[in-house]
């Protein structure tokens, strides 16, 4: 087959390791972690363990900056989840982060409005893909 090898190359072809976090159904992209750790399945899971209540606090400190109509502190808690979300592998996680941070810190409450909502759903996706390891 080779008119399909270049467009494999360039990721164009639908291939479960190339779906994003949403499509797969994966809340976490095990390569983030095992790109730097390799195959260490046990390293992988104290990772991911220990990310988790440290980002429920941060979702804590979220929607309490929400409800308290803090955009600045909401800007300030994403960045925090955003990057450990990242480093762990937790893509949509992150993006959302990223969203969220970039609104709160221009005090653009319609993009944080935009963003809250799906905020807990993310974090729940997570915490269940970890606590299935």
């Amino acid at each position: 087959e080779p008119a399909r090898a270049p467009v494999e190359e360039h990721g164009e072809a639908p291939d479960e390791k190339e779906a994003s976090p949403a499509e797969s159904g994966d809340a976490i992209d095990p390569s983030a972690l095992k790109d730097v750790f390799g195959d260490d399945d046990e390293t992988f899971k104290e990772i991911l363990a220990d990310f988790v209540e440290p980002s429920q606090g941060i979702v804590k400190d979220i929607h309490d900056a929400y409800h308290a109509r803090q955009a600045e502190q909401i800007g300030a808690a994403a960045h925090k989840l955003k990057s450990s979300s990242r480093a762990v592998g937790a893509n949509a996680l992150a993006d959302l982060c990223m969203k969220m941070e970039a609104a709160g810190k221009s005090g653009d409450w319609d993009g944080i409005e935009a963003c809250h909502p799906e905020l807990d759903g993310l974090m729940r996706a997570v915490e269940e893909y970890i606590g299935a390891l």
